[in-house]
């Protein structure tokens, strides 16, 4: 698929390297179709072509885009090869050729009986099975990453506790899922918009406390008249136990074509859990935090707040989700053990950042850089990071020295063990920092902190040790000159380095020998220059 973006000032669908490069280096047999809209962007946003049918002549002639998914091939495609003549009709048929080659390698065309396309023919008795809620249900519990946990606030105590659930998402249902979905829950009406059959995180609560009590306490975005003051007498009740405050954002404030200009979580939760966790700690209930988002939100208030003991950061967590989340605050969840797959900045973030501008590297002045290699400030929680119940280690052996001028294989294997009393999942990253170089066209390797580069999940009783191996090859250690875009091979010392997020770390160097330290040799060239 070809992007709404541009490459090197090129619209992606119209760029010459889909033929070049994906046909005829890597051999791509298959069809290329642009994103909804993105043949049309070359000359409506862009303005690379003057209307539809030079857009539709540079979209399949230049960058081979049998396909647009949108309305531009269906306006102007006829015309292109007729009237206007910017294009061949042999063009036109090689498109036609491959999109049908890839329609009849699928079966599209076959007799739709069942022994030749038993697909057409799956019975809604395979939709829901135990094994698929299974499926689902393991993910989102894999999924949940826990922040935060003072004092061992949870696991939270199962059976006869009262339990006060407060905040917009505490009923939610559509939120859980997030977008872009089928009809979720079965009827004959086939609706879309019935969500009614997601059991809510308040609901699923239900099955692991003698009683529920919930107050929403405000909306996602705006106050609720009354809500805080409602929320805090009920924290305030002798007979509450612990509460949870179901916070986050929702399509409101994100979804596609509906982009933030904010990443804080909004005021009015901020003050609705300041509120609830001062009244709650007046007579000693510990409270939760559970965050629903798709985004990251900036949370520094509720990280500092000593009256919230423990955050869970959910994100939109599936249909299963709220069975999920509360599994996860009753102690349920042995894969608990989830990291987080992005920075979460303070809120100010935003302020330094042009949007325009796709720099990564920090500037030396307001902007301290994009993302956990660049990133050059403190953030509320980093990259990677996810608590756990239970203690893990990690060891790992020596690596070989390697001469050659150009990096090769190492193999590096870490052995994970659980040294506490609960069952539970870790996450093992490996990291590398490549060696500083002096030469021009490094800039961001020299700002670069650490770059990902494996990862492996392992499922671990208590007691119970599993190891993991990761190979380091030569095509992993390649790094880019930012002004040429050749890939190269830098000579010298490799940081290598294997943790879980979570403050087990161990550290190893691998040597790339050649002439000369902190110099390069070229791999590959950027085959874009030959284009």
């Amino acid at each position: 698929m070809c992007s709404y973006n541009a490459l090197n000032g090129v619209p992606t669908c119209a760029n010459k390297m889909l033929n070049t490069i994906l046909r005829e280096r890597w051999n791509f047999s298959g069809y290329v179709t642009g994103d909804s809209g993105a043949v049309e962007d070359i000359y409506a946003q862009h303005k690379y072509a003057r209307d539809s049918v030079s857009a539709t002549c540079s979209a399949m002639s230049d960058g081979g885009c049998d396909v647009c998914s949108g309305h531009v091939y269906h306006d102007s495609l006829v015309k292109a090869v007729t009237t206007e003549a910017c294009m061949a009709n042999s063009t036109m048929l090689r498109a036609l050729r491959r999109t049908l080659k890839l329609r009849f390698e699928l079966g599209l065309f076959d007799p739709a009986d069942e022994a030749t396309n038993p697909l057409w023919h799956v019975s809604s008795d395979e939709v829901q099975t135990p094994a698929s809620q299974a499926t689902n249900l393991l993910a989102s519990l894999e999924a949940m990453v826990l922040l935060k946990n003072d004092g061992d606030v949870l696991p939270l105590k199962r059976g006869g506790a009262k339990l006060l659930v407060v905040g917009p998402h505490a009923t939610a249902q559509s939120a859980l899922v997030g977008n872009y979905l089928g009809v979720i829950c079965p009827s004959a009406a086939q609706n879309m918009n019935d969500f009614s059959c997601v059991v809510s995180p308040a609901s699923a609560m239900g099955s692991y406390a003698a009683n529920v009590t919930v107050v929403a306490g405000s909306g996602v975005t705006e106050p609720t008249a009354g809500g805080i003051d409602a929320a805090v007498a009920a924290a305030s009740e002798s007979d509450v136990d612990a509460v949870v405050l179901m916070l986050g954002i929702d399509e409101k404030v994100e979804a596609e074509s509906h982009d933030r200009s904010a990443i804080d979580l909004p005021q009015c939760q901020h003050d609705l859990a300041k509120a609830v966790a001062a009244a709650a700690a007046k007579s000693g209930k510990p409270v939760v935090v559970v965050l629903l988002n798709g985004g990251m939100v900036a949370i520094a208030e509720e990280k500092a707040d000593a009256n919230i003991a423990a955050i869970v950061e959910a994100m939109y967590p599936g249909f299963l989700g709220g069975v999920a989340i509360a599994k996860t605050l009753f102690g349920e969840n042995d894969h608990l053990g989830g990291k987080l797959p992005w920075t979460i900045y303070e809120s100010h973030f935003v302020d330094s950042v042009k949007m325009s501008e796709m720099g990564m590297v920090p500037d030396g002045k307001s902007f301290e850089g994009r993302t956990y290699k660049y990133y050059t400030g403190v953030p509320i929680y980093p990259a990677f990071f996810g608590l756990s119940l239970t203690k893990f280690t990690l060891s790992v052996g020596d690596a070989p020295r390697q001469e050659s001028p150009s990096a090769t294989a190492h193999s590096f294997t870490v052995v994970v063990k659980n040294e506490g009393a609960v069952a539970g999942d870790e996450v093992v990253f490996a990291f590398f920092t490549p060696p500083k170089t002096a030469l021009s066209g490094f800039a961001n390797s020299a700002h670069l902190k650490r770059q990902l580069w494996g990862f492996e999940r392992v499922h671990l009783d208590p007691g119970a040790s599993a190891a993991v191996t990761f190979a380091l090859d030569a095509a992993t250690q390649l790094r880019v000159v930012s002004d040429a875009g050749d890939y190269v091979s830098l000579q010298g010392d490799w940081d290598i380095s294997f943790d879980n997020g979570n403050g087990a770390s161990v550290r190893k160097t691998v040597h790339v020998g050649g002439a000369e330290e902190g110099s390069a040799t070229i791999v590959e060239r950027f085959p874009g220059a030959r284009v």
